[in-house]
C-alpha cells in the first residue's frame, strides 16, 4: 500500500504546483494593483492542496497571526513550512540551494520566497532588508531560529539574526509550536516526519509519502512579542516556544 501512496501522491504534488503556478501566470495581467493578493491566493491554495495530498491532517490552536509580522517555530523538517503556510499564508525564509532545485525553486520565488546563504554572515543585512521589504507590503515572514531540524523532542537555541526587522516594535513577533503524530502501525514522527539525520531528502520524502496520513499540530501564542534587541527578541520567542510546545 505504501508504494501505491507513493505512486500517486508524486505525480499530484507535480500537477497541483505546476497548475496553480499556471494559473498564477495566467492571472497575473489581470490582476493590476491586486498581483499581491493574487499571488497570496494561489500560494494558500498550493499549500493546503499539497497538504492534503501527502497525508497531513492538520489541526491548530490559538489565534491566527496576521501580516504584517514575524512568525517563528520550532523546526522539524519541510513539512514545517507546508503546514505554518496552509494555517497562515506566510513567506519563509529558506535556504538558497532551494533556489536552485527544479521546479521547486522556480515556484517558491515566485510566491515570494525569501533564499539566504548558508555561513554567509555578510548576507545577512540583504536577507534582513528583504524581510523588511515583505512586512512592508503586509506579509507574515517565517523562519525557524534554531537553523537546523531536530526530531521534534527537543527545542534548540534560537539564533537572533533573522530578528532585526522587528526589534523595537517595528513588526509583531508570533510564536508557534508545532506537534506531530503518525498512525500506531507507522513509524514515530521523531523519524519518519521529521528530517534531521537523513542525508537523502528523495529518500525521505518517499517514506513520509507512503504513510496512510499524518497529523500536524500547530499551537499559537494568543499576543505578539516585542523587544529592544535581537538577542531580547530570539530569548523571549525561545521561551515563549517552548511553553506552547510543553503545553
Amino acid at each position: 500500500m505504501g508504494a501505491l501512496r507513493v505512486a500517486w501522491r508524486l505525480p499530484a504534488i507535480v500537477a497541483v504546483m505546476v497548475g496553480l503556478y499556471l494559473l498564477w501566470l495566467a492571472g497575473r495581467p489581470f490582476a493590476g494593483t491586486r498581483a499581491d493578493a493574487w499571488r497570496a491566493w494561489i500560494y494558500l491554495r498550493w499549500a493546503r492542496a499539497t497538504a492534503r495530498v501527502v497525508g497531513m491532517r492538520r489541526s491548530r490552536s490559538g489565534p491566527l497571526p496576521r501580516g504584517p509580522g514575524l512568525l517563528v517555530a520550532n523546526h522539524v523538517g519541510y513539512v514545517d513550512v507546508l503546514l505554518l503556510a496552509a494555517e497562515t499564508g506566510a513567506v519563509f525564509v529558506s535556504k538558497a540551494e532551494v533556489r536552485g532545485w527544479p521546479l521547486v525553486g522556480r515556484t517558491s520565488r515566485a510566491m515570494g520566497t525569501l533564499f539566504v546563504p548558508r555561513g554567509d554572515k555578510r548576507a545577512l543585512a540583504d536577507v534582513n532588508a528583504a524581510i523588511g521589504a515583505a512586512l512592508a507590503a503586509g506579509r507574515l515572514v517565517g523562519f525557524f531560529p534554531e537553523g537546523t531540524t531536530t526530531d521534534g523532542e527537543s527545542l534548540l537555541p534560537f539564533r537572533p539574526s533573522l530578528f532585526e526587522p522587528a526589534v523595537g516594535g517595528r513588526a509583531p513577533v508570533w510564536c508557534a509550536a508545532l506537534r506531530y503524530t503518525t498512525p500506531p502501525s507507522a513509524l514515530p514522527a521523531s523519524r519518519v516526519v521529521a528530517w534531521f539525520d537523513e542525508p537523502s531528502f528523495v529518500r525521505h520524502a518517499l517514506r513520509l509519502l507512503a504513510l496512510p496520513r499524518f497529523d500536524a499540530e500547530a499551537v499559537f501564542a494568543t499576543e505578539p512579542l516585542a523587544g529592544a534587541s535581537r538577542k531580547e527578541l530570539a530569548e523571549r520567542a525561545e521561551a515563549a516556544v517552548r511553553g506552547l510546545w510543553r503545553s
